[in-house]
């Protein structure tokens, strides 16, 4: 019995020791924030540089929007994920498909740039203040999101930037 417990708290010691820190964090230059899929990313918004919360694991189906339709009075309220003051983005690769959510604790609207690490810009829209958004990029796959230039907005007018040219949408 006592070489079972030994046994199981090794176990758990070795299982700690090889789990992977997670990746998505600033970009080099401190100025946009890499995200991988399987992770969700917190960040601060001031002046439009990023500043990390947190950074935790999150399931692809994180990324995708809610599915239509009545919930039970028993089916908790999705009212995002980000804290006051802050933005948090879930990045998926859904089969062939690259998809990410953002939910915004901000109080004004921003516009941001996508780039892929495969190289290419994304289209990207306007984040609402205090709402979640979502983008999606058919037939697109990237290992992480290059996700800068954040820039606040004086309206809630939602403009969308358009890919590069040299890659597909």
């Amino acid at each position: 019995m006592r070489a079972a417990v030994v046994a199981l708290g090794l176990l758990a010691v070795a299982s700690e020791a090889v789990a992977e820190p997670f990746r998505s964090g600033l970009t080099p230059d401190g100025k946009g924030v890499l995200v991988y899929p399987g992770e969700r990313i917190t960040v601060r918004l001031a002046e439009g540089a990023p500043a990390v919360v947190d950074v935790a694991a999150a399931s692809s189906s994180d990324a995708l929007p809610p599915k239509p339709g009545r919930k039970g009075p028993e089916a908790p309220v999705d009212l995002g994920g980000a804290p006051q003051g802050a933005a948090t983005f879930i990045l998926s690769q859904a089969g062939p498909d690259l998809a990410l959510k953002i939910d915004s604790g901000l109080e004004q609207a921003f516009d941001y740039r996508a780039v892929s690490t495969e190289g290419g810009e994304l289209a990207a829209c306007t984040v609402l203040p205090l709402i979640s958004s979502y983008e999606k990029w058919d037939g697109r796959h990237a290992v992480a999101l290059r996700l800068g230039e954040f820039r606040f907005k004086a309206t809630n007018e939602v403009v969308c930037s358009k890919s590069s040219p040299t890659s597909p949408q």
